[in-house]
């Protein structure tokens, strides 16, 4: 207690206060923090198998002037992994991210100091023991670049233990892969050998390509970088595969992960000036690696098959099979897989050079949709062929099914060369509007689905790009093609269709607003007048007349695409609206589908773009309404979200999206196209009933889709 004698000085109120003072001791100082030393742990690779150690790593990294960080995860899996594809002798392997076991976790510090000195410093942290990982996660925390090789993996460890991702991040294979846009496509490739043989490289081989200059150890090599373990780097990946969990961790594999981790730490400068030089760095730093991470959690976060459905469809697959490849044969059609009867087929329905592709033809499933009104047949051959595909995918079999009971496919991040996303193992993206219902909500009581899609957002884009202020204003003002069909027939339509709103008139006048459609595709993608001819039913002549009409609406945009291939011939690229490049993988003369390509993947491209950076948004956003996304598809996100948030969590949806569109393009007024009318299942503009007609027969499907 305050002593009497000074009661009577203190001022009002500050007796009680001092005797709370008394009542309550004081916190015990903070332990002063020790400096340790740069020396010792320059000199050495640290293992963190404790608190104690997590503790000296946190200290130390935290007094440093580190720049950048370069970190890798070494796993083994709880199940094997699925053969999906033996291509060329090798198997390529579908690994479950849910039963990923993380094993070890590298942290290489980099310092770079003012004299061009750069300093190393080494942490091989044992994640296999929990008490390690408030540690890992307060590295991971700090406002610093973390880089590593192939952000999907490493990221899905880090989701496994629980654990944050960094803030910032930089992924080298993603910046080496930028670099690689449309070098090693196959169409690039000589057609005939030098002794006059047919060349064997396909896209496997492609792919094989751009996977092999991908790899670490290459892009180390490239970039000037040793890499201590580069002939032993499988032998060492089997060691922890293979690794007994609970066991000791040899010297070799601590060695071999921290090498990985100085690799792409070491990388991290190089490349950050070779995208300068490119002019990828602003498209890496603002698109590409925030969409890593997204790419990465859409992939872990999967989506839930309704197994019951998957029977139902697989039933229907062998059934439906049995009788198209039946009606086909009745055509004329004795196997639909069959390259040389396909086009002996087409060639008698008179529709094979619309197939055409240089030297070769191309049955595949875009062409044949686009002619597949041309004659019933069409639709039959195009739908035997899909359901073949079904038939041999192993998502029927339950063996890529995950841990979780979900379906992960697996979301390439710059699969196109335009830069856009790609899906396999299995893809979901390409089973068909039909068959869309098979994804539900894990519990349907609780949860929904919902789709928002960017309307005609290549066309608005490809105005925008191009600068063609009437199909610009044409896209502002509603349904485009409804708009360019009211201009181009204006002559032969009655005033009163003129005056139709939108919708109404996309209702009572289908063909001349597909023909728009038709037009406005074969204008950015370069389709010539035979082309357009087969896909119409007309012949060719008139199909170039409509179509320079069709090009006499819009003269900036005619001029800007011709000027488009012009100038990537001298460049020998192409730039999206962020100026990262698509390259050719050739000189001399452009050849037509060069041409093509040029003329689209800047309308492309920047369509990714706009779509990447929202969806980044989009994953920031969606835990507060504990929603994720699902699926990207083309220019929608599918989401998933509690049924009472559902219509918040796609206005949001919708506002971000639109929102992403008019930061790159501020001309564009976009809209979007919200679905989440039947939130049981996906579906297309809320048909939830397709799946069972498809079932029954596709074509019953494919009426009730369009009706």
């Amino acid at each position: 207690m305050t002593s009497d004698i000074f009661r009577k000085f203190l001022l009002p109120g500050w007796e009680a206060r001092l005797e709370r003072s008394e009542a309550n001791p004081q916190a015990a100082p903070a332990t002063p923090v020790l400096l340790r030393s740069a020396a010792y742990y320059e000199s050495n690779i640290h293992f963190v198998g404790d608190e104690v150690g997590g503790q000296a790593m946190v200290e130390f990294v935290r007094q440093r002037p580190v720049t950048h960080v370069g970190f890798v995860t070494e796993v083994q899996y709880s199940r094997p992994g699925v053969v999906v594809k033996v291509l060329d002798g090798q198997s390529q392997l579908w690994n479950d991210p849910r039963s990923v076991v993380p094993l070890l976790f590298s942290f290489a510090l980099i310092e770079t100091h003012q004299d061009g000195k750069v300093q190393l410093f080494r942490f091989v942290a044992g994640v296999d023991n929990s008490a390690v990982l408030p540690y890992v996660q307060a590295v991971l925390d700090l406002p610093l670049s973390f880089c590593c090789h192939f952000a999907s993996a490493n990221l899905q460890c880090l989701w496994q233990l629980g654990l944050r991702e960094p803030r910032v991040l930089w992924d080298s294979w993603v910046a080496q892969r930028c670099q690689l846009l449309g070098r090693f496509h196959v169409r690039n490739q000589p057609r005939n050998q030098d002794d006059g043989t047919r060349s064997v490289y396909t896209k496997y081989g492609s792919e094989q390509e751009i996977a092999n200059r991908c790899d670490l150890v290459s892009v180390c090599r490239q970039h000037g970088i040793e890499h201590p373990f580069a002939g032993s780097k499988e032998e060492r990946r089997r060691s922890f595969l293979g690794h007994r969990v609970g066991r000791p961790f040899s010297q070799r594999q601590i060695d071999y992960s921290a090498a990985d981790a100085v690799a792409v730490g070491l990388l991290y400068s190089l490349q950050v000036n070779e995208a300068m030089r490119t002019n990828a760095l602003t498209h890496l730093q603002t698109v590409e690696m925030p969409w890593a991470v997204t790419n990465a959690r859409m992939h872990y976060d999967g989506i839930y098959l309704c197994p019951k459905r998957l029977a139902q469809v697989h039933q229907a697959c062998v059934a439906n099979f049995k009788r198209l490849s039946a009606e086909l044969q009745d055509h004329g059609l004795e196997n639909a897989n069959n390259q040389r009867q396909v086009e002996r087929f087409m060639q008698k329905k008179g529709l094979l050079e619309y197939f055409r592709q240089g030297d070769e033809y191309s049955f595949d499933d875009n062409r044949l949709e686009a002619i597949e009104d041309r004659d019933p047949a069409i639709a039959k051959l195009r739908q035997c062929r899909r359901i073949r595909r079904l038939l041999n995918d192993k998502m029927f079999s339950g063996e890529l099914i995950g841990a979780d009971g979900r379906c992960h496919p697996d979301h390439r991040q710059l699969g196109a060369e335009s830069t856009r996303n790609s899906m396999r193992w299995p893809n979901i993206g390409g089973i068909g509007k039909a068959l869309r219902p098979l994804v539900v909500p894990q519990n349907t009581q609780t949860r929904g689905i919902g789709e928002v899609d960017l309307s005609q957002i290549e066309v608005g884009i490809a105005a925008a790009l191009y600068s063609e202020p009437r199909l610009v204003e044409m896209f502002n003002s509603g349904d485009v093609y409804s708009r360019m069909a009211k201009k181009y027939y204006h002559s032969q339509l009655p005033s009163e269709a003129i005056k139709l709103p939108d919708g109404e008139f996309k209702k009572w006048y289908k063909v001349e607003r597909s023909r728009m459609k038709v037009f406005t595709l074969a204008t950015i993608y370069n389709i010539t007048a035979r082309g357009l001819s087969t896909q119409l039913g007309i012949a060719q002549h008139s199909a170039q007349q409509q179509l320079d009409e069709f090009l006499g609406l819009f003269p900036e945009l005619a001029r800007a695409l011709k000027q488009a291939a012009d100038y990537g011939q001298i460049r020998g690229y192409v730039e999206l609206v962020t100026g990262v490049r698509r390259y050719r993988g050739r000189e001399g003369l452009l050849t037509q589908w060069e041409t093509n390509w040029m003329r689209n993947t800047p309308v492309q491209g920047s369509a990714a773009v706009v779509f990447k950076a929202a969806g980044n948004r989009l994953y920031r956003l969606y835990p507060q309404y504990s929603a994720r996304l699902l699926l990207p598809l083309h220019d929608a996100f599918v989401f998933e979200a509690p049924r009472h948030q559902l219509a918040a969590v796609a206005k949001v949806t919708a506002a971000v999206m639109r929102n992403a569109v008019k930061e790159y393009f501020p001309v564009l007024k976009p809209q979007v196209d919200i679905n989440i009318e039947r939130p049981e299942s996906w579906n297309k503009d809320g048909k939830h009933q397709s799946l069972d007609l498809w079932c029954t027969d596709p074509e019953l499907a494919t009426k009730y889709l369009n009706s």
